[in-house]
């Protein structure tokens, strides 16, 4: 029932039917045909599915078949994404029967590169991840990494990707060429505290982590669900995990939307004579009436966590080529902050890309004035980008070359606008980038919030004449439409779906008493939660009934029609791969609402 209300996806549906109408027979061959893309199947769809085609059973009764051997693992590392949900694999009880079936059969797959960065992403997870907090008998998880890292150690399985012909397979085999020993390396001190810097399969975008482990077990996972740990770029580069003698509150995790919306985990960190304490630890949960887990306060050897924190802040084992040469540029700026100051700038985000990881991004703030101490309107910067392209020479002469550069040349001049306000980019000299600053001024207007998974994305198109009438909100807003209800509603009215492909008659599929028509704006009718202090009005997308989660004066689109739509009016394209929730990658320029515990756009 959850798979044939949640997983809408067309590339799901023969797989759902199969269990519908119960034909065990078409399951198997269902299961195996499954795209493996995190864009069809989330952490909790690969739980559904594993639950609903009784997996284990399946494996026992085909032990020779290795397609559905590759499917049961790879529908594990989904259930263990730290990006999207990791606590549905500690919530899927045949867990350790799968990783038993996997595991102990891995040899019968064939050397292929999917199955290596399948292999080698359980084998990761087994170590540091969420798999550690299964409920093992003493001793097993050790054997499976054992048995993994023989296999892996075997001459055909490490050329698995000599024949790597694309850009995306060699970046994969390049990662599992760096990473391949990590999993399987004795740590020199198992107990106690360790970093572990893990970098996920690039061919599902994974995460880099800086991992914290205490006495083996990964905290942020075992405490807090709803997104992966910090990158070691904010942990490790900037310092945050060093022990000061003034007690610092750090942010270890943030929820894969935002922490205005699901929260996110601190701790303080503090030096107490020839000790190391990380104690109060503090989640912020919007909107949660259940209260947070509670962590006692744990004490470390000053000297083995000094020891330990250098070790993984001069660790580089895990980055690629273009990664290093944007830590070493953030490196350089941070010794030197003269370096974009002299430019009236300051540093901002400084990484690989997420969209070509074979690129080197470093973006900045410019307010004109900075280094003379007089900021002119501090509060309206404008953001630039610069993008640096790998030459093929040593990331630390790419590094050098980059701050000589930045030293010697205004980067305002071949950097591009990124982010601030277009009448402000036109004040100061830099016109001609509507697709990247404010989109919601363009003619698609549209801001990202998050909604639970439960509920289906969908796009409000801005009204016709009534887009400045409402003096409560001036930007348009992703609504959210129920499953049951409006969603099935919409599914029902074909002509509603056709009459919003018409920008002409957009507001004609679901006309109500206060829609707004042309040449006559109305002002938006206050919601129900107006006396909560929310004052978005008709466009807030907190549930006032099961059915109406949206703006009554605007029909819905679907995402996919409106990601069409959106290009072919020149707006820019939504990023993220299905409607999970906002991504922390979210391209630069589109600007995530702030939510208040009720779940309205402030």
């Amino acid at each position: 029932m959850w798979l044939a209300v949640h997983a809408r996806g067309d590339e799901l549906r023969p797989f759902v039917h199969a269990l519908w109408v119960g034909a065990r027979q078409a399951v198997r061959p269902e299961l195996v045909a499954l795209p493996a893309s995190p864009r069809f199947v989330s952490s909790a769809v690969a739980r559904r599915i594993a639950e609903a085609s009784q997996l284990p059973d399946l494996l026992d009764r085909h032990p020779s078949d290795t397609d559905l051997l590759a499917r049961a693992g790879r529908l594990l590392v989904r259930m263990g994404c730290s990006r999207d949900d990791p606590t549905n694999l500690l919530a899927y009880r045949d867990a350790l029967r799968v990783y038993d079936g996997v595991v102990g059969r891995a040899g019968l797959l064939p050397p292929t590169l999917d199955n290596a960065a399948m292999l080698l992403s359980l084998a990761l997870d087994l170590s540091s991840g969420t798999g550690v907090l299964l409920e093992w008998p003493p001793g097993r998880r050790a054997v499976l990494l054992e048995s993994l890292g023989r296999l892996l150690a075997e001459p055909r399985w490490a050329v698995a990707g000599a024949t790597a012909s694309t850009a995306d397979q060699r970046r994969r085999a390049d990662w599992i060429r760096r990473t391949g020993r990590q999993p399987f390396k004795r740590p020199a001190t198992p107990d106690g505290f360790r970093v572990e810097v893990v970098a996920g399969d690039p061919a599902d975008r994974e995460p880099v982590e800086a991992r914290v482990l205490i006495d083996g077990r990964p905290v942020v996972p075992a405490v807090f669900g709803r997104g992966p740990v910090h990158s070691p770029d904010h942990l490790l580069d900037e310092g945050r995990l060093r022990a000061g003698a003034e007690p610092r509150e750090v942010q270890l995790a943030e929820a894969y939307c935002t922490e205005g919306c699901c929260g996110a985990l601190y701790v303080t960190i503090r030096r107490d004579a020839d000790q190391v304490v990380w104690e109060n630890w503090r989640q912020t949960m919007p909107g949660s009436r259940e209260p947070a887990p509670e962590l006692p306060a744990y004490r470390f050897d000053a000297s083995a966590y000094d020891t330990e924190i250098a070790r993984a802040e001069t660790d580089c084992s895990w980055s690629w080529r273009t990664r290093t040469v944007a830590r070493l540029i953030k490196a350089g700026l941070i010794e030197e902050p003269d370096v974009l100051s002299r430019w009236d700038a300051s540093r901002d985000w400084i990484s690989s890309g997420f969209d070509d990881p074979d690129t080197a991004v470093v973006t900045f703030w410019y307010v004109p004035g900075l280094a003379s101490g007089s900021p002119e309107r501090a509060d309206s910067p404008l953001q630039f980008r610069w993008v640096i392209r790998d030459d093929g020479t040593p990331p630390e002469a790419q590094a050098a070359a980059a701050l000589r550069r930045l030293a010697e040349e205004d980067p305002k001049s071949y950097a591009t606008v990124c982010g601030g306000s277009r009448e402000r980019a036109e004040e100061l000299g830099f016109p001609g980038q509507p697709r990247l600053i404010e989109p919601w001024t363009s003619r698609v207007k549209m801001a990202l919030c998050w909604v639970p998974p439960e509920i289906s994305w969908c796009w409000v198109p801005p009204p016709v004449d009534a887009a400045d009438s409402c003096s409560a909100s001036r930007r348009h807003s992703v609504r959210a439409s129920a499953n049951a209800g409006s969603w099935r509603a919409r599914r029902a009215r074909p002509s509603a779906s056709r009459a919003a492909r018409r920008p002409s008659e957009a507001f004609s599929s679901r006309a109500t008493t206060n829609s707004p028509t042309a040449g006559s704006p109305s002002p938006c009718v206050p919601s129900p939660c107006a006396a909560s202090g929310c004052r978005a009005g008709d466009r807030c997308t907190r549930a006032r009934s099961r059915s109406q989660r949206f703006c009554p004066a605007a029909p819905a689109v679907p995402l996919a029609r409106a990601m069409r739509r959106s290009t072919a009016t020149g707006s820019t394209r939504l990023p993220f791969p299905r409607p999970r929730g906002v991504r922390p990658y979210a391209p630069t320029g589109l600007r995530r609402t702030t939510l208040v515990p009720g779940g309205c756009p402030t």
